[in-house]
């Protein structure tokens, strides 16, 4: 009886460690495809005249460091929120 309960035991950890380790993969691909994009998108605007491409740049860079801030505010719901909804208004912005 002690021999199968451990061996449910054993079985249900190791499932509990391969659903946190697929979670953790998935999060960090998904950081390494959005870090490619946006490294592609601000290699382009090289192709920019410099006025154009100064300001793109600018805007980047605030939407860049609005992302870090997101992937660092850890479990806390209202800095993850906030963190969003800035990168998402940076993100929005019109050229003028």
């Amino acid at each position: 009886m002690e021999g199968a309960l451990l061996g449910l035991l054993s079985l249900l950890l190791a499932f509990t460690f391969n659903l946190s380790a697929s979670r953790y993969d998935s999060r960090r691909q998904t950081i390494i495809d959005e870090a490619n994009d946006i490294g592609t998108a601000l290699l382009r605007t090289d192709l920019y005249p410099d006025s154009t491409k100064k300001i793109l740049r600018a805007d980047f860079k605030e939407y860049i460091e609005a992302r870090i801030e997101y992937f660092e505010v850890g479990n806390e719901e209202k800095k993850i929120q906030a963190a969003l909804n800035r990168s998402s208004l940076i993100s929005k912005k019109d050229m003028e």
